[in-house]
C-alpha cells in the first residue's frame, strides 16, 4: 500500500518509516510505499516565506503548462480548477504557513485528519493515524455503515474510527498551524440544457481516456456490453495509437451481454475482442482470504472486495496480452445516475410539467403507473428530511424491521435501508 502524510503545527509527531521526504520544514509531507515517479509531480515557485509548493499525488494527466496555471490561481485563491485535470490524485499545497489538502470529486481519493498531541496530522488513509493516535472503532459509524449506507448524512464528516475525520467530498482540508478549517470549494456548477451538458460530458470522458491511452504501447478496455465499458471502449479505440484490446468476461449466465460486447468489438477495425472465461473459483465471495498473496491493509472492506478473485482473473489476463493502460467502467452509475428522490425535488421547486415527465420515464422502467409515481413524489416532496429520519429510526428499532418493499412508496423516498 502507498500513501501520503504531513502535519501541521506538530513537533512531536514521528516520521513515518521507510518514507521519502516530499518537503521539510515545520510542516513536512511525506510519501511510503512504491510511488511511480510519474504520480509523484511537485512544483515550487518562490523564496522564504512567499514560497508556495503544489504536490500532485496520483493519476494526474495534466500538462505541466496546466499544473503551473493551477499553482498560479491556487496562489490567488482559486482552488476548484485544480480539481478538473484528468486522473484520478490527491493535490497538497504549502502556501506561506498553510497547508491546503484536495481529494477528488469522486470520492475516492480520500483525505483523513486528526489532533495530534499539540497539532494536526493527515493522511490519504486511516490506518496510518490510527496506528499513531491509537484511535478505536467508532461503534456508531459502522452500524451506520452496515444498516444505513445510503444515507452519507448520517456519518459526514466521520471515519470507521473515533477521533479521525474524513474530509467530504468538495471541500479542502486547511491548516494554519494548529488550526483546522473546512472550505468548500465546489459549489455547483450553473444549470446546462441537455446538448451542452452532453457535449461537455463528451469533452471530458474524450479527454480522459485520450490521455491515458496516448501514452500506452498497448492500451485495453474492460468491454463487459454495458454501456459504461462500451462508450470507453469506442473512445479508446478512436484515440489510441495502436490496436486495443476489449476483455470481456464470458460469464455463461449472461450471454446476451457477450453477444453484445462482441457485435461492438466487430464494429471496429481498431478492437481486439479477448474473451476471458468465466470460472466457479471467481464467484463474489470466493478466495476473500487468498485473493492477495499479502493482504493489503485497508481502512474498510471495499466493495470490489467482494469481486475481487474476478477482477484479478481478469486483470491478469489483461496483463498477459501485453496491455500496459487499462480503462473499466466502473463508476459510471454512481457519476451519471441520480437517486429517483429528485422527482421530490422537481415536485418541490414548482415544475410540475417536468417532474411529470420524468415520472413517466421512470414508471416505464419500474412497471408502475405514471400518477402514482407522480403522488409519491408531491407526498415526499411536502416531509422534511429531519421526519424521514424519525421515521426511519422508527423502522429501525422495531423488533422485527422487514426488509424493503418494492411498491411506489418504497421506490421513492428521502432516506431508506440498503
Amino acid at each position: 500500500m502507498r500513501w501520503f502524510a504531513g502535519t501541521s503545527g506538530s513537533h512531536s509527531a514521528p516520521r513515518p518509516d521507510h518514507s521519502t521526504v516530499v518537503w521539510d520544514g515545520p510542516d513536512p509531507l511525506w510519501l511510503v510505499g512504491d510511488w511511480p515517479q510519474d504520480e509523484v509531480r511537485v512544483l515550487s515557485r518562490g523564496n522564504g516565506q512567499g514560497q508556495v509548493r503544489m504536490a500532485v499525488l496520483g493519476d494526474c494527466h495534466a500538462t505541466d503548462a496546466e499544473l503551473e496555471v493551477g499553482l498560479a490561481v491556487a496562489r490567488g485563491g482559486g482552488l476548484r480548477p485544480l480539481t478538473t485535470w484528468p486522473g484520478s490524485y490527491h493535490i497538497v499545497l504549502r502556501l506561506g504557513r498553510r497547508t491546503l489538502v484536495l481529494g477528488d470529486l469522486a470520492g475516492l481519493r480520500q483525505v483523513y485528519h486528526a489532533r495530534y498531541e499539540e497539532g494536526v496530522v493527515y493522511a490519504s488513509h486511516a490506518m496510518p493515524l490510527v496506528d499513531l493516535t491509537g484511535a478505536q472503532l467508532d461503534g456508531d459509524v459502522f452500524t451506520s455503515r452496515i444498516m444505513c449506507p445510503e444515507i452519507p448524512e448520517l456519518i459526514a464528516g466521520r471515519s470507521l474510527f473515533t477521533g479521525i475525520d474524513r474530509l467530504e467530498v468538495g471541500r479542502t482540508l486547511e491548516l494554519t498551524g494548529t488550526k483546522t478549517r473546512l472550505r468548500l470549494h465546489e459549489q455547483g456548477s450553473a444549470p446546462l440544457d441537455f446538448p451542452a451538458a452532453a457535449a461537455s460530458l463528451r469533452d471530458a470522458l474524450e479527454s480522459a481516456v485520450g490521455r491515458r491511452v496516448a501514452g500506452a504501447e498497448k492500451a485495453g478496455t474492460d468491454l463487459s456490453g454495458g454501456r459504461d465499458s462500451t462508450v470507453l471502449a469506442m473512445l479508446a479505440a478512436r484515440s489510441a495509437r495502436h490496436e486495443v484490446v476489449a476483455v470481456t468476461w464470458a460469464d455463461p449466465g449472461a450471454p446476451d451481454d457477450v453477444e453484445y460486447a462482441a457485435r461492438i468489438a466487430a464494429s471496429s477495425a481498431r478492437l481486439k475482442h479477448l474473451l476471458v472465461p468465466a470460472d466457479p473459483d471467481c464467484l463474489p465471495y470466493s478466495r476473500l482470504v487468498d485473493a492477495f498473496d499479502v493482504p493489503p491493509p485497508t481502512d474498510d472492506p471495499a466493495s470490489p472486495l467482494v469481486t475481487a478473485a474476478r477482477t484479478l482473473r481478469q486483470l491478469g489476463a489483461a496483463r498477459d496480452a501485453g496491455i500496459d493502460v487499462h480503462l473499466t467502467g466502473y463508476g459510471g452509475d454512481a457519476v451519471l445516475s441520480t437517486p429517483i428522490a429528485y422527482l421530490a425535488d422537481l415536485a418541490m421547486d414548482h415544475h410540475p410539467i417536468a417532474a411529470m415527465r420524468h415520472a413517466r420515464s421512470w414508471a416505464r422502467v419500474a412497471g408502475l403507473r405514471p400518477g402514482d409515481l407522480a403522488s409519491a413524489a408531491r407526498r415526499v416532496g411536502r416531509t422534511t428530511f429531519d421526519q424521514a429520519l424519525r421515521d426511519l429510526a422508527e423502522v429501525l428499532v422495531r423488533d422485527e424491521p422487514g426488509v424493503p418493499g418494492t411498491g411506489v412508496d418504497d421506490l421513492i423516498s428521502w432516506v431508506s435501508l440498503a
